[in-house]
């Protein structure tokens, strides 16, 4: 068979992505066909591609494919594969397997498999996957992306479709599931990296040993997982799946093909956009917490399965470990706040710990923020917590990659290597041959930059391109003389994984593609690189003042961070904001545009120039001093410094509010005299 798959792919290129020669999964759903011009639609996504003149079939391995039928009483998901039916009821929302039975005269609706149910403020939802599409093969591991979802409400009645409440949450948990980056395997649990995975757990079902911190649909599976402790049989039905990046590449070397990946995975604690989630929280966890493993594995279609080879190399990124946060109030950059120290001490000790517990191995924290500016007092407070931590497999080293790297970035891939090759005479990386654990990982490298989205992108790509090195080196492909320079493919390929890789982390956290990505992948500024950093910074300066609320929310509600059946207020999304400060921007366009008609129908005139100036400028003077106000803020979970911020800025420039001041200052000078 894989003399056969290899005589294909030089034939007529590699055949469709659900294709896999050894996978068990599945009955052979692909027709054969007579010559190669012939196309075939795929059963589980749709995709048409080539068939083959040959007696081989090509079947879609994924193996819950599901028919969705609904009842008046019931929503029945058929898995057509295991003949079973998980029967989810409208009334009570209780939750039952058992044997297929088609109900009469309803009709059903394709689906992949189950994302979970989320309840709203009136009704529960039930989330299901309509399509995925293959994005990767890692270690014989099929790995989907899901690219549409279905949101089947259990219950339907005039009030839920009338009440704007609900309405409002329906769509911000449609927007949290259209942001995509959702990932899933059937083969092995994506939560977990390979190296815990290799641990094994029996037969276990992979919810129960996923990894919590990236089980992204977690919160919508619990009603499942509550279920399966009474009925083992809906253990099934859970599939984990990951929010962040996962990608492969074929590159030849020397004499092998190796496939060279990258998976990623978001933290679901503290998730959220830029200005909104940043720091940490009294449990230890951290933002834009993400976890990169960088897979290479060699598989000779000559040789025996136990002489296949997967390396494994993780590293992590997550914000600065102290309580600080940024208050938006249109500026370009936000007023920073960064608290005492010694308030994020025992927070600082809790995360730590649990990286600790989690990698079982030694964490180098590698600090990319600037020495000065005002980044400065993030990087005196990390280190004054770093030096009263009390934990020897915490190592910290500082970095500030603008002086030492801005000038010379194609020179940076030296000084880092140079800087950190001490880290990296431990064990570095996973490695497996056939099914034996040859070695592990043990260094543990923690990157964080103010954002952790450029800086450190570009950095992780070093550490990574250091260690691929050493991997081909000690399996005979390099020599010692040899370095991944010599092989423009691989570096190319390489490249353009990191790049992609920081795009997808970047456009979760700041709705942009990462910057400085010219220096990721071609190791120099160009002048496209620059275009597009200025594209970027413009737009992400539009979404975090005037969208990212809104994308908060999406987070929170889709995560479990905010219970709408727990809350208690009736006018959740009504614009409380003084009326002054909602019509200030209204009332300076349509200043504008009379003034403008003004002047095109009566001709210039100094007197009524002057009174329409004045009248421009009050309400733009309402704009900027009330800036603050016309943030879209997060509704659901506001930020906890909002309302003593909102109400310092109110207060502080209301003018009835400056005249008693002056009045009570006045009175108290004449009791003085």
């Amino acid at each position: 068979m894989d003399v056969l798959y290899s005589y294909i792919q030089k034939s007529i290129g590699p055949p469709h992505p659900h294709y896999h020669p050894t996978n068990p999964h599945t009955d052979p759903t692909v027709l054969v066909g007579r010559g190669f011009t012939q196309l075939q639609s795929c059963t589980v996504c749709g995709r048409l591609y080539r068939k083959v003149n040959c007696s081989v079939q090509f079947p879609c391995i994924f193996a819950m494919q599901l028919d969705v039928f609904e009842t008046a009483d019931s929503i029945q998901l058929h898995d057509t594969k295991r003949n079973a039916i998980l029967e989810i009821s409208r009334v009570n929302g209780n939750i039952g397997v058992s044997q297929a039975r088609k109900p009469p005269n309803v009709t059903s609706k394709p689906a992949i498999c189950l994302y979970g149910i989320i309840p709203l403020k009136l009704t529960k939802y039930l989330i299901l996957v309509r399509k995925a599409s293959h994005v990767a093969s890692i270690a014989s591991h099929e790995i989907y992306e899901a690219t549409s979802f279905a949101v089947v409400p259990l219950m339907m009645t005039l009030a839920i479709l009338r009440d704007e409440t609900e309405q409002q949450l329906l769509r911000l948990l449609k927007r949290h599931l259209s942001n995509g980056h959702i990932y899933f395997s059937p083969t092995t649990n994506l939560t977990n990296t390979f190296q815990r995975n290799a641990e094994g757990y029996g037969s276990q079902p992979f919810w129960r040993h996923a990894n919590p911190s990236f089980f992204w649909n977690k919160y919508a599976c619990s009603s499942l997982m509550t279920s399966a402790e009474q009925n083992p049989l809906v253990n099934d039905w859970i599939v984990p799946m990951i929010h962040g990046f996962v990608s492969v590449r074929n590159v030849f070397i020397r004499t092998h093909t190796v496939e060279l990946g990258i998976i990623t995975r978001r933290s679901i604690y503290r998730a959220g956009t830029r200005y909104f989630s940043r720091g940490i929280d009294t449990a230890g966890d951290v933002a834009n917490f993400n976890e990169t493993e960088t897979t290479l594995f060699l598989e000779s279609l000559h040789e025996p399965t136990e002489n296949r080879i997967l390396m494994v190399y993780v590293q992590i990124r997550g914000s600065i470990p102290l309580f600080w946060y940024e208050v938006n109030d249109l500026r370009y950059y936000p007023r920073l706040h960064c608290a005492s120290s010694l308030l994020s001490e025992d927070a600082a000790q809790r995360h730590f710990y649990k990286l600790r517990e989690t990698y079982n191995g030694r964490i180098v924290v590698v600090n990319l923020i600037k020495e000065s500016g005002r980044e400065k007092p993030l990087k005196l407070a990390f280190e004054s917590v770093l030096n009263k931590l009390d934990n020897p497999d915490v190592d910290y080293r500082y970095v500030d990659y603008q002086k030492e790297c801005g000038g010379l970035p194609n020179q940076a891939l030296l000084y880092f290597t140079s800087k950190f090759e001490d880290d990296f005479k431990e064990p570095t990386y996973f490695l497996v041959k056939g099914n034996t654990v040859v070695r592990r990982q043990t260094v543990f490298m923690r990157t964080n930059c103010m954002d952790c989205l450029d800086r450190t992108n570009l950095v992780q790509s070093f550490f990574s391109r250091f260690v691929i090195t050493q991997q081909l080196r000690d399996v005979g492909l390099l020599t010692t003389t040899q370095t991944l320079a010599d092989f423009p493919e691989f570096v190319t390929n390489f490249q353009q994984l990191w790049v992609a890789n920081g795009d997808s982390v970047s456009t979760s956290y700041a709705r942009t593609p990462a910057l400085r990505s010219d220096v990721t992948q071609y190791g120099k500024r160009t002048l496209k690189g620059l275009y597009n950093d200025l594209v970027s910074s413009l737009k992400r300066y539009i979404n975090n003042n005037f969208y990212d609320g809104m994308e908060q929310d999406s987070y929170d509600l889709g995560l479990g961070n905010y219970i709408p059946s727990l809350s208690t207020d009736s006018r959740l999304f009504v614009d409380t904001r003084p009326w002054p400060i909602r019509c200030a921007p209204l009332f300076l366009a349509l200043t504008c545009l009379f003034s403008l008609a003004d002047v095109l129908s009566v001709g210039i005139n100094p007197f009524r120039l002057t009174l329409w100036g004045i009248s421009l400028g009050c309400w733009l003077s309402i704009i900027l001093v009330y800036r603050s106000y016309y943030v879209n803020w997060p509704i659901l979970n506001r930020p906890s410094f909002l309302d003593t911020e909102l109400t310092a800025t109110l207060t502080s420039w209301n003018p009835l509010t400056k005249l008693r001041l002056v009045w009570l200052r006045l009175r108290r000078t004449g009791k003085d005299e």
